[in-house]
C-alpha cells in the first residue's frame, strides 16, 4: 500500500476549502506530503500543537503511519480536523482490505490452478496452498463456472470477495470473461437441498451485479483430488448448453445426458439403428426438445407442457405418436423413459456430427 499516493488523492478533498492546509508527517516531524507543496520536506515540531495546528496519530490495526497535520484559522478547526483524521483512517483501512483481497485472490488463483491441473497434479502443492489460505480441505465444495458475454472488470472481481464474505469459498478470474469458483457447501442445510441452496447463493450474486452472467454448476465433491471432476463437469455444461435462455445450469440435472455422451458413438448408433425408419417420419428437433423437457420436469406432463408452452393434450398427443413409432412406453415405464431420453441424445449427437460435416452410412 502506497500511503503517500493515498494521501495525495486525499488532498483533493481539502483543496476544495482553501482555509485548511493538511500534511502527512512522519514520526520525526518531516512533512512527507502536503496540500501546500511549499511545506513538503520541512520539519514541524509535533509538540507545538496550538489553536491553528492539530496533529492526529495515524494508527490502523496496530500499524503506525505517522501523523496527520491540519492547519487553519477557523473556530471549527477542531471538528474538521477530527473528521479528516477519521476519514483518512477509513480510507487506509479500505486500501488495506483491497490489498489483502488481491493477495488472497493471487493465492486462490494458484490453488485453483493446482486443483484443476490434469497433468502434474501435486497434492503436496495443493495442501501447501490450502494451509497458507487457512481453509479446510475436507469441506464439500462445488465448482461454479461464471461466464460473462464481455470481459469482467478487475475491480468487480476483487469486490466479489466482499460480497461472498466466506473464507472457505475460493475463486479466481481464469479468463477475461470467466470466473472459476469452488463454493463451500454447509454440512447441515436443514430443509434446503443443495440445489436450492446454490440457487439462492447465485441469485444473490445476480442481484449484486452479475445478472448478465451464466452459471454452470458442477458436482459436489469433498476430496481435494476430485475437485477437478467438478470443474470438468462445469466445462461439459458450458460446451453443451449455449449462453441463452436460462442462466443457471446444474450438472445433476443433465447427468444422464453426460453419461450417455460417454458411451462410444458407434455403440449408440448400433443400438438405435432399428429406429431409423421412425426417425424419418418425425421432427427430430421437436423430439429432442420434448425429451429434455420431460427429463428436466421429472416426466410431469403438466409442468413439461407449461415449459414447452403447449397445451397438455397436445403434448400427450405428440408423446403417443413417439410411443407408436418407436414402440417405447414413455409415460408408464421407467425403462421407456430412459430409452426415450437416450434416443433424443443420440439424435442430438447425430445433428451435431452432420453439422460438422461427418458422413454416415
Amino acid at each position: 500500500m502506497n500511503l503517500e499516493q493515498i494521501f495525495k488523492e486525499f488532498i483533493f478533498v481539502v483543496q476544495e476549502n482553501p482555509k485548511y492546509t493538511i500534511g502527512l508527517i512522519d514520526n520525526y516531524g518531516k512533512v512527507i506530503s502536503s496540500s501546500d507543496k511549499r511545506k513538503n520536506g520541512t520539519l514541524i515540531d509535533l509538540s507545538q500543537q496550538g489553536k491553528d495546528d492539530h496533529f492526529y496519530k495515524i494508527a490502523v490495526e496496530e500499524k503506525d503511519y505517522g501523523y496527520l497535520w491540519v492547519n487553519g484559522q477557523d473556530d471549527s478547526l477542531s471538528i474538521v480536523a477530527n473528521l479528516l483524521s477519521e476519514s483518512l483512517k477509513t480510507r487506509i483501512i479500505y486500501e488495506m482490505n483491497q490489498e489483502a483481497a488481491r493477495q488472497s485472490l493471487s493465492l486462490e488463483e494458484q490453488l485453483i490452478k493446482a486443483l484443476i491441473a490434469k497433468r502434474n497434479f501435486s497434492i503436496d502443492e495443493v495442501l501447501r496452498l490450502v494451509q497458507e489460505l487457512h481453509i479446510d480441505g475436507t469441506k464439500p465444495r462445488v465448482a461454479i463456472r461464471i461466464v460473462k458475454g464481455t470481459a469482467f472488470d478487475v475491480q468487480e472481481v476483487t469486490n466479489l470477495k466482499y460480497k461472498i464474505n466466506e473464507d472457505e469459498t475460493i475463486y479466481s478470474l481464469m479468463a477475461d470473461n470467466e470466473i472459476i469458483m469452488f463454493k463451500v457447501i454447509p454440512k447441515n442445510l436443514m430443509e434446503l437441498t443443495v440445489k436450492d441452496y446454490l440457487n439462492s447463493f447465485i441469485r444473490d450474486l445476480q442481484e449484486w451485479g452479475l445478472s448478465d452472467c451464466y452459471f454452470y454448476v458442477g458436482s459436489v465433491q469433498n476430496k481435494l483430488r476430485l475437485f477437478q471432476s467438478s470443474y470438468q463437469h462445469t466445462y461439459w455444461l458450458k460446451r453443451n448448453f449455449a449462453m441463452e435462455g436460462q442462466k443457471i445450469y446444474h450438472f445433476w440435472d443433465y447427468v444422464l445426458n453426460y453419461l450417455a455422451n460417454r458411451v462410444p458413438h458407434q455403440e449408440v448408433t448400433n443400438l438405435f439403428d432399428y429406429f431409423n425408419g421412425g426417425i424419418n417420419k418425425i421432427d427430430t428437433a421437436e423430439l429432442i426438445s420434448i425429451a429434455r423437457h420431460l427429463y428436466t420436469n421429472d416426466y410431469n406432463l403438466t409442468q413439461t407442457a407449461e415449459s414447452l408452452f403447449l397445451h397438455k393434450n397436445t403434448l400427450v398427443y405428440k408423446i403417443k405418436r413417439f410411443e407408436e413409432l418407436f414402440h417405447i412406453d414413455i409415460r408408464g415405464s421407467f425403462q421407456g423413459k430412459i430409452q426415450f431420453y437416450l434416443l433424443a441424445n443420440y439424435l442430438s449427437d447425430n445433428d451435431k456430427r452432420e453439422q460438422a460435416g461427418e458422413i454416415y452410412e
